[in-house]
């Protein structure tokens, strides 16, 4: 008998909180880190369909290091809609106006593609400073409560075995025991009751009167008396006609 794996609930899940620093680190490997903790792969507990990922900040997201000649050769575009309205920026153009869009862009790639994404891409906070001070609450609240779920870990309930019917019957006493007839002798039965009713030739009593016994009667069905029909009336005027045809013939 395979058993039924165990798998977490939302409920269950406890997010923590990591703070990762960018600074001369490349801009790939950070960022498929940054991934990785946010789907919650490193996890035994991960499961495809829900956000079991923890919270990244990362401080010094502007000062990320990239190899060869890629600030000229990488390309960022956007459009405004109307026709010829392309735009087209390198990576040092992006970096200089919006240094946290490189580092967002790249995670935001590396994330699977439906609305978890959105869930996981909001667990991300990057930082220009040096300092992730304003998430002090939250970590400390989340290593507490990583603290209390460590101490009474969940466990898994195990599966319930269905008792077989032989034991159920050996169980009960012999009198409570009633043992089922199969349904090919339900149905012979039902065969042999019209049958038996058709060679005695007695119509079976009505059900008020077998338990009420002699004392009650059945009342006999009282038929219905054909009403005489109308007889039709014969007009004046055809009387008039009839003996205007008398005379006529008289005369």
């Amino acid at each position: 008998m395979q058993r039924k794996p165990y798998t977490v609930k939302a409920s269950e899940v406890v997010p923590q909180w990591h703070v990762l620093d960018a600074r001369d680190k490349p801009l790939g490997r950070l960022s498929s880190e940054i991934a990785m903790l946010l789907m919650g792969k490193n996890k035994p507990t991960y499961l495809p369909n829900q956000n079991t990922g923890d919270y990244v900040v990362v401080v010094n997201a502007g000062q990320i290091k990239v190899t060869g000649n890629k600030l000229a050769q990488m390309k960022y575009y956007r459009h405004s809609g109307y026709p010829g309205g392309l735009r087209e920026r390198n990576l040092e153009q992006v970096l200089e106006k919006d240094p946290t869009r490189v580092l967002h862009d790249a995670v935001r790639g590396m994330l699977p593609k439906n609305y978890l994404a959105r869930k996981m891409l909001a667990r991300l906070k990057l930082e220009l400073g040096e300092s992730a001070d304003k998430y002090t609450s939250q970590i400390v609240g989340a290593q507490r409560a990583a603290e209390k779920a460590a101490l009474a870990p969940v466990e898994a309930k195990p599966a319930k075995k269905k008792a077989s019917p032989r034991k159920k019957a050996e169980e009960q006493p012999e009198a409570e025991i009633k043992l089922a007839k199969p349904r090919a002798a339900k149905a012979a039965e039902m065969k042999k009751a019209p049958a038996a009713k058709a060679k005695t030739g007695t119509k079976a009593e009505p059900k008020a009167a077998v338990e009420a016994g002699s004392k009650t009667q059945v009342k006999p069905k009282v038929k219905a008396v054909a009403k005489p029909k109308a007889i039709a009336k014969s007009k004046p005027k055809a009387k008039a006609k009839a003996q205007k045809a008398d005379k006529n013939e008289e005369a």
